[in-house]
């Protein structure tokens, strides 16, 4: 029983729908004889009554993907938006980071930045206690822009399923000459690893067998700052 007849009490909850469902009500509709009643305020008796004022009401999917925004490049002293349309529903499931930080910079889903350098941010959403996340690259250096493109367009992380090696291929090994380290993001957007990266006739190695099986992701960097992600999945 709710008592407080002056400030807001939230009431949630979680329903799975089997798909037979074309409507949802909200509110008490069972008879006087069902429901259950307190006396609040003897002064208006014998009125027996509830008010419902509803707030706001979402519906959301359940498995919604993690959407951060796509990897792009800026000028600097742009503002770039990152992520959905901020709604009630949504913001409250997100919360962001920028790398290599762990304190939360913001909870919506979606905000703008104007960052100073290339940087690198990660939304993890929480929604019926299902966490997924998405990681976003804001590349600052324009003169490379076309040659990431080239690069993003041709690399190639395969198998995917992966088991135990990845490797990482180009066809065009001077797009890759100045990439020199690699860096695994599980799920969550953390840094697992970060080691030196070495291609051979435009193919390079790299060892996954100690890792959980899961989505992580891949990020080849050069010493500019600039970087390819690129999306992997580790099965056994």
């Amino acid at each position: 029983m709710i008592t407080d007849t002056v400030g807001w009490t939230l009431i949630q909850g979680q329903f799975t729908a089997n798909g037979t469902e074309k409507n949802l009500l909200i509110g008490n509709f069972r008879s006087d004889a069902n429901t259950n009643k307190f006396l609040v305020n003897s002064a208006n008796l014998p009125l027996i009554a509830a008010d419902y004022l509803i707030d706001d009401v979402s519906l959301i999917e359940l498995n919604l993907p993690a959407f951060a925004g796509r990897d792009t490049s800026i000028a600097p002293g742009s503002i770039l938006f990152l992520g959905r349309q901020p709604d009630v529903g949504i913001d409250e499931t997100c919360v962001w980071y920028k790398l290599p930080g762990t304190i939360p910079i913001d909870t919506v889903a979606g905000f703008s930045v104007s960052p100073t350098g290339t940087s690198t941010y990660v939304v993890v959403q929480t929604i019926c206690g299902l966490i997924k996340s998405d990681t976003v690259v804001i590349h600052m250096n324009l003169v490379g822009l076309e040659k990431l493109k080239l690069l993003n367009n041709e690399l190639r992380i395969y198998p995917s399923p992966a088991k135990d090696v990845v490797y990482i291929q180009v066809a065009n090994e001077a797009l890759v000459i100045d990439f020199t380290k690699v860096c695994v993001l599980n799920n969550l957007g953390q840094l697992v690893r970060e080691e030196e990266l070495r291609f051979v006739e435009g193919k390079a190695q790299l060892l996954v067998a100690d890792l959980a099986a899961g989505y992580y992701s891949i990020c080849i960097k050069n010493n500019e700052g600039e970087s390819i992600t690129k999306k992997l999945l580790i099965a056994r």
